[in-house]
């Protein structure tokens, strides 16, 4: 009887809005024939995935060595042609909401996130990491990238506890 078929569905791709015809297989029947057919369909549809998965990695790649950054950016950023950029608003509402939890010790990570309009888990998970508190409430970033980004956008990356930091730091000095 051959190759069975369950219907063809007509979808657009969702990266160039192109359609894509997919064909559900529903049942081969022992036919020998059918069944070396659908295994090559299955080994020509397993080469075209790892033929993909090449090409974006080396897409991803060749963006990395000209310094794009690839990936999702901070909380407070976006990208523009590959490369950070701040976005003061939501920077500042996170530098002043850390600061909040940093020094007032009755507030809640859930009333400062409602009250900031930050999303809890964004600033629970900022807070926790050291590298991405720094950030926020001294400015500083181990990526030149992120640090060159706050500084274009000419805000005040350092919030009032970097202050506090460098009087202790001078204090200690003495």
């Amino acid at each position: 009887m051959g190759l069975q078929r369950g219907g063809r569905r007509k979808y657009l791709s969702p990266l160039d809005d192109k359609p894509v015809t997919t064909i559900a297989i529903v049942a081969i029947n022992e036919d020998e024939m059918a069944t070396k057919y659908a295994e090559l369909m299955a080994w020509a549809a397993d080469l075209e995935r790892y033929f993909l998965r090449k090409r974006v990695q080396s897409g991803v790649d060749r963006a990395q060595r000209a310094g794009k950054w690839t990936g999702r950016p901070p909380y407070g950023f976006t990208t523009h042609d590959g490369y950070p950029v701040v976005e003061p608003e939501d920077y500042l509402r996170m530098q002043a909401a850390l600061e909040l939890l940093e020094t007032d010790p009755n507030q809640t990570l859930t009333s400062v996130a409602t009250h900031a309009g930050i999303a809890k888990s964004s600033l629970s998970r900022i807070r926790n990491d050291p590298e991405r508190r720094q950030l926020y409430l001294y400015g500083e970033a181990s990526d030149e990238r992120v640090e060159e980004a706050v500084n274009a956008a000419g805000i005040e990356s350092e919030s009032e506890l970097a202050e506090l930091r460098k009087r202790i730091e001078t204090l200690e000095e003495r």
